[in-house]
């Protein structure tokens, strides 16, 4: 469980549902429901809630085994293949009944391939390793190929309140045109001013927003200035559309926006915060609550890396794509 947070800091969750990591197969789901696993955060826990199984668990969970060489699993089909570095097998609340032991493979099938687990050549990702309960265990993973399917495997039974499996998602290599600002496609939130309502990475998120706090927000200024936010894309591109979304934020958008932009692939985060050249994308540009704002009208053209959203003179967006090839 040897995990340097800093070397880490920038994979993605690519089996998160949010992302578009789904279920696809379980062997039993008896103590909490399947589709639990892949949800953000560690899990929650009422000590007094109970059903007809008895105690409800925010996790998934697999009823008590008779045969120490059991075995339950579940599959998981990620949000966009990737090469897997990093996993969180998290057992928070789970104190007597998380399993002894797991393990995660993983396997590559291209799009138009069918599903048939019988003639899938599992990737050994993690041998099996102890599991500790209510707790996280981070596992850094080796040797790993391009995977796009994850089976965690835990001996004999029991529950697992999360699993995270992280990872560098695999870029298309193509011309067409492409959200390059998603966390899919290599885009990156570098740097904001401020992160006091919600995470900055939230913006480029692929999922519909759940609510306001799933998306990035200000605190009120009291002071003079404005606040913003900045993107590293996937790639340098020619700039085809930009959208800015403002759903959930209903007494909290901000009035309007100038978006700004460079072209330094290379640059580092630092040399984007010094920079004091930015060309201008589109002016001051109004905005409203809870609306998809579509801009195509630029200032000037050219390709960027590197989009500034400023917002005046605070509040919240929800997310935002930048369209090109």
């Amino acid at each position: 469980m040897n995990v340097d947070t800093v070397k880490f800091s920038n994979l993605i969750n690519l089996s998160s549902s949010r992302n578009g990591g789904e279920i696809v197969k379980f062997s039993d789901d008896f103590l909490g429901k399947a589709e639990n696993i892949l949800e953000p955060g560690r899990g929650e826990y009422d000590e007094n809630l109970y059903n007809e199984k008895g105690k409800v668990y925010d996790g998934w969970g697999s009823k008590r085994s008779r045969n120490i060489d059991n075995e339950d699993f579940i599959i998981i089909k990620l949000a966009k293949p990737g090469i897997i570095q990093l996993v969180d097998i998290d057992t928070n609340h789970f104190k007597s009944n998380s399993p002894m032991f797991a393990s995660v493979e993983g396997c590559f099938l291209e799009e138009d391939e069918l599903f048939d687990e019988e003639n899938i050549k599992w990737l050994n990702l993690l041998d099996p390793v102890y599991v500790y309960s209510n707790k996280q265990n981070l596992y850094n993973i080796v040797e790993s190929k391009q995977v796009n399917y994850i089976k965690l495997s835990i001996y004999p039974d029991g529950g697992i309140a999360r699993f995270k499996a992280y990872g560098t998602p695999i870029i298309d290599k193509t011309e067409e045109s492409m959200d390059y600002a998603s966390i899919l496609n290599g885009g990156s939130v570098i740097l904001s001013s401020d992160t006091y309502y919600g995470e900055m990475n939230n913006l480029i998120k692929p999922n519909v927003p759940v609510n306001s706090n799933d998306g990035w927000g200000t605190m009120r200024r009291r002071q003079d200035g404005n606040d913003w936010v900045i993107i590293k894309l996937g790639k340098s591109i020619e700039l085809e559309e930009i959208i800015i979304n403002t759903q959930h934020f209903i007494g909290n958008f901000p009035e309007s926006c100038i978006i700004e932009g460079i072209n330094k692939p290379k640059a580092t985060n630092l040399e984007v915060y010094k920079n004091k050249k930015w060309i201008l994308i589109r002016d001051e540009y109004k905005l409203f609550s809870g609306h998809e704002h579509r801009i195509t009208q630029f200032e000037n053209d050219g390709k960027v890396s590197h989009i500034k959203i400023s917002i005046i003179p605070d509040g919240g967006l929800s997310r935002i794509k930048i369209i090109g090839k």
